[in-house]
């Protein structure tokens, strides 16, 4: 492929950049941009403004909503039929009961550890229709905000990188997040932009990874507090997810969201005005009829559009606060559905953590015994052992209640040895030890 088109959508803008490729790389040929007008068909123009600007080239846009689900997997070396396999089951152990249709797709990133690094999607096959039903011309591929925006880190020579880089983008009322080195370690797409909720996200990569990230950049105008700007030659920080999308052809991580259906539909569209010049040829007596029609049809559907617009509005903002209390329930339970067995002591600690704490560090270190032969099942550790429980949380009282659960669960002493607050992520980190001495206890 020669060149490529990318075209990505703002609450506001519609934003488009043309590549090519180029001896060293891709480079820029054009770039567009288009205002959202506020009333019926605004969308549709401002798209149709971008791509007559760009010219014709295979286009590549993004899809994004709460109902998609965006998880970097860590999988054993594996044959490619087998990774795939892997990558499905843990996106539908994530998705549960859900009736809608999905799209799952996955790309392998490179090694990770003594693994695999999978970035994997779950995306509901009517979000991808409808980003394709506005564009009125058929697109190459639908890939993820979160794709983009690594890729435009590539670009931008952020990445790869020694230490872990930070990368987040505006993804409609909300944003993306990735970070990791040589590619995304950890994605996630928030239901909200502010900077707290992007700086609990970064930090719950670092304390799962026990590294700090080296940066933290912001791919689009006014950065949020801490963060700087990702800087892309020759455009400007809006045009960030654009040039991302444009690159897709070249640089990695890339999806296809869409089906073979979705292309072949495409196809078939494409032929359709050659079609409609015979049938409107054959029909033009009645031409100015079926026009008139038309645009009575149009101007009714536009006045039903407008009254309809509140009522959405509500609906839009009551589904965006359901997502904000979601998504990090979400976040959790992907990771407890990765846990296979748990002994009765992990059952005790996890049972004592209240919902605004978690967990960074739980260490058992045991006293010296004497083997007394083989004991069927697990079992507590010998007199004189010590349980170390280190976490974050939102509140005070937390490490309170992970000290009571100790005692109450596993009838032993334990006591709170540090409480501090975390001003670079905005939460209070404790620990907690517990002194276990075969059943006694308060």
């Amino acid at each position: 492929m020669r060149r490529c088109a990318g075209v990505w959508r703002s609450e506001e803008e519609v934003f488009g950049c043309l590549f090519g490729r180029g001896p060293k790389g891709p480079r820029l040929l054009k770039k567009a941009r288009a205002p959202v007008l506020l009333r019926p068909g605004g969308v549709e123009d401002a798209l149709r403004q971008v791509l007559r600007a760009l010219g014709r080239a295979p286009l590549v846009v993004s899809c994004r909503g709460q109902d998609l689900a965006v998880r970097c997997l860590r999988v054993p070396k594996l044959p490619e039929r087998d990774v795939a396999s892997a990558a499905c089951w843990e996106m539908r152990l994530l998705l549960g009961e859900r009736r809608e249709r999905m799209v799952l797709r996955h790309a392998v990133l490179g090694p990770l550890g003594d693994g695999l690094g999978v970035l994997a999607a779950a995306v509901p096959e009517d979000l991808v229709r409808a980003t394709l039903q506005p564009l009125g011309r058929p697109a190459r591929a639908v890939d993820l905000e979160v794709g983009a925006l690594w890729r435009a880190g590539v670009l931008a020579g952020a990445v790869p990188a020694e230490e872990p880089v930070a990368l987040a983008a505006p993804s409609g009322p909300g944003a993306a997040v990735a970070v990791g080195r040589k590619f995304p370690e950890f994605a996630l797409v928030l239901p909200g932009r502010g900077v707290r909720d992007l700086d609990r996200a970064v930090g719950y990569y670092e304390s799962q990874e026990r590294v700090k990230a080296s940066a933290r950049l912001w791919a689009g105008p006014e950065p949020p507090e801490g963060w700087g700007v990702l800087e892309l030659p020759g455009l400007e920080p809006e045009f960030a997810l654009a040039a991302g999308l444009a690159v897709w052809p070249w640089l990695e991580p890339r999806l296809d969201l869409m089906t073979r259906d979705m292309k072949e539909g495409a196809r078939a569209r494409q032929a359709l005005p050659w079609l409609l010049v015979g049938v409107l040829a054959a029909s033009s007596a009645g031409l100015g009829q079926v026009a008139l029609l038309y645009r009575s049809q149009a101007a009714r559907a536009r006045a039903e559009a407008a009254a309809l617009a509140p009522k959405v509005a509500r609906s839009q903002q009551a589904e965006k606060e359901a997502a904000a209390f979601r998504s990090w329930a979400d976040l959790a339970s992907s990771f407890l559905a990765s846990l296979q067995a748990r002994s009765p002591l992990l059952e005790a600690v996890r049972l004592s953590v209240p919902p605004d704490a978690w967990l960074t560090r739980v260490d058992l270190l045991p006293a010296k015994a004497e083997s007394k032969g083989k004991e069927s099942g697990p079992t507590l550790p010998p007199a004189g052992g010590q349980l170390v429980v280190e976490g974050k949380s939102l509140s005070l009282s937390a490490a309170g209640v992970v000290r009571d659960g100790l005692r109450r669960s596993l009838g032993c002493e334990a006591r709170v040895v540090q409480v501090s607050w975390d001003d670079s992520l905005g939460c209070y980190s404790f620990r907690v030890e517990a002194c276990l001495e075969g059943g006694g206890g308060r």
